[in-house]
């Protein structure tokens, strides 16, 4: 794994008001970030589908699934997923200006969502053959977005990033009610933890130009269903990363 990853800590519509609320307050900074602050206390509302203040969430994690080296150049590679690259890492590196808490914890914490499969056993490799198997250079994050020490790692072996993971304790623990769901492949992985996100009572928010998928209808659609079933707010990167510098 990528130095940086390893220091990683492992785990077996109102954008600007939810992901403002996140990354502002009275904390102090932690190293290699260009602000400081600590979540602030408000409550959460149910789905959003405006910019109203009807729902404003106290504190926001960025969801990056599955942008692993397998996923984008290797055995399951997509250009699509090459091309998000760039507009991820401009994302994260928003979320990290943010700063940390009195406690060295992020004020918008980052936690990846990786694939990280058992050879022989997994039910998903009869349908996909092998990829993002443990321990393999496939598996870990593609070198451009590397985690870095404040970040976390959820490995998964079926799609979504919470089924039968540690993703929900380390959300609740982290005092987490909005995601900001990046990554790939929109209608399938990023679909299903999306899905679960929603079932725990998170509110969604899709960076729109940091998740692809296979084909365009494939991202197109798998869109428009995180919108309307999920009550998903689009937003670009650009938004977000604003929002976060409020």
């Amino acid at each position: 794994m990528q130095n940086e990853e390893e220091n990683a800590i492992g785990l077996s519509d109102g954008v600007s008001d939810s992901v403002y609320a996140s990354a502002n307050g009275d904390g102090g900074g932690c190293a290699g970030s260009g602000a400081s602050g600590g979540a602030s206390g408000c409550t959460s509302g149910g789905a959003k589908g405006d910019s109203s203040d009807s729902a404003i969430a106290c504190k926001t994690a960025i969801i990056v699934v599955d942008m692993l080296n397998d996923f984008v150049t290797g055995s399951l590679a997509c250009e699509r997923g090459a091309a998000i690259v760039p507009a991820l890492a401009r994302l994260l590196d928003g979320a990290r200006r943010a700063g940390c808490d009195a406690n060295g914890i992020a004020n918008v914490p980052i936690v990846y969502a990786n694939d990280c499969h058992l050879p022989g056993i997994d039910h998903e490799l009869k349908l996909w053959g092998e990829h993002a198997m443990k321990g393999t250079y496939g598996a870990e994050v593609v070198l451009e977005l590397a985690p870095k020490a404040t970040d976390y790692i959820v490995p998964k072996r079926r799609y979504s990033g919470f089924f039968m993971t540690d993703m929900n304790i380390l959300l609740r623990e982290l005092g987490v009610n909005t995601v900001v769901m990046t990554g790939l492949h929109t209608h399938m992985c990023v679909r299903h933890t999306t899905a679960d996100a929603y079932m725990h009572g998170y509110d969604v928010v899709v960076a729109s130009d940091a998740t692809d998928a296979f084909t365009e209808q494939d991202y197109l659609s798998g869109l428009e269903y995180l919108r309307t079933v999920y009550g998903a707010m689009i937003a670009t990167v650009d938004e977000i990363v604003d929002a976060f510098s409020r």
